[in-house]
């Protein structure tokens, strides 16, 4: 129960910060008007982030959308030796270990934190499909072993009125045998306002609104304050600032091109700090074996990062990550969005919860009378 509790309460209170505006489309990612792209300097900068209105810590509601999937094979084929018993010696031995992870995932978390627990709520629901496969084989001995797990459907947890509720709908198999779970429920523990007292004040909560260091770190502060724009780039490659009216849109993209790039411009720094200045074959050489090295692992990487202010505060975090590779043992495929709309509404709880079977803990079947 610990657990459960400790989990609500990151959940609402890390994430429970600032209000949201119709302006930003909840749950969507921001499409950004080149249009609207604007140059600040370094003291806008500061005075755009030193501003930030963090008032709504704790006692806001939150939305975090995940929707995307992940593939990942391992392959490894090692040798080592086994004895034999039979003949009394050592003898060579291949072995063939594969394992493969397969997640489609589509889900959706508000919270509202509250110092008062009669207040806090939490509502998550979200549909899935997981599919994991590992496969281990001796080439000499034939030893061979196979475990696969198969399953999909949806889930919901909810926390209202201090009390938390589970429903999950789920049918799979694992090794052929059925793994189906089909329940609605409600843990028989009630929240009180004492135990909640507990575990809310050991959350950390931001000691100073105006210490810019948790939103960029101290050397890129340091920067900002220092009125060097062209070396804030540096350390923030890619980095796009977007206006509109009283919104703004902080960009942050990274692509391959941009590994090759920034890698290179380390190593022209620092071949040029120890004396020995690269001339521009060395760095057109440099550049090359950087570029066949990385499309030897990396077939396709795209991250776009977006922070999203409105009248001086955070009303959405949205990030996208398609990353796409492999090498002499793994494969992987990675496609995943998560947005956080801070200030959205919790949406209506199910009807039935108060049909939900009471129970001591949850998917084990000891319902209480």
């Amino acid at each position: 129960m610990k657990k459960i509790l400790g989990l609500l309460l990151v959940v609402a209170t890390v994430f429970g910060l600032v209000a949201c505006t119709e302006a930003v489309q909840v749950g969507e990612f921001p499409e950004l008007d080149e249009n609207k792209l604007v140059e600040m300097n370094a003291q806008e900068m500061v005075d755009l982030f030193s501003t930030l209105d963090y008032t709504g810590v704790s006692s806001e509601s939150v939305r975090i959308g995940v929707n995307g999937s992940l593939f990942v094979d391992v392959d490894n084929t090692y040798e080592d030796s086994e004895w034999d018993y039979l003949n009394e010696i050592y003898v060579p031995v291949t072995y063939y270990d594969e394992n493969i992870t397969d997640i489609t995932i589509d889900a959706v978390l508000y919270a509202a934190a509250s110092d008062q627990v009669s207040d806090v709520e939490l509502f998550a629901e979200g549909t899935f499909d997981i599919y994991t496969y590992r496969h281990y084989s001796s080439y000499y001995g034939g030893y061979i072993t196979e475990d696969e797990l198969n399953i999909s459907g949806e889930a919901g947890m909810y926390f209202t009125n201090q009390s938390i509720y589970m429903r999950t709908d789920i049918t799979g198999t694992q090794n052929e045998e059925s793994m189906d779970t089909n329940f609605k429920e409600k843990l028989n523990t009630q929240f009180t306002q004492d135990m909640w007292d507990e575990y809310y004040n050991e959350v950390d909560t931001i000691e100073d609104p105006s210490d810019l260091s948790g939103l960029f770190g101290s050397d890129i502060i340091t920067l900002l304050e220092s009125g060097d724009i062209d070396q804030i780039l540096e350390e923030i490659p890619n980095l796009k600032v977007y206006q509109d009216g009283t919104t703004y849109s902080i960009q942050f993209t990274l692509n391959k091109t941009d590994i090759v790039n920034n890698f290179v411009d380390v190593f022209v720094a620092v071949s040029t700090e120890m004396g020995q200045v690269p001339t521009q074959d060395e760095i057109d050489e440099m550049e090359q074996t950087m570029i066949d090295q990385i499309n030897t692992f990396i077939d396709e990487l795209e991250l776009d990062f977006v922070i999203t202010i409105e009248e001086g505060r955070i009303v959405q975090i949205a990030t996208a990550l398609v990353f796409v590779g492999s090498d002499d043992t793994t494969s992987f495929d990675i496609d995943m969005a998560i947005i956080i709309d801070f200030g959205a509404s919790v949406p209506k709880f199910p009807s039935d919860l108060d049909e939900y079977d009471v129970v001591s803990d949850f998917g084990i079947g000891s319902t209480l009378n």
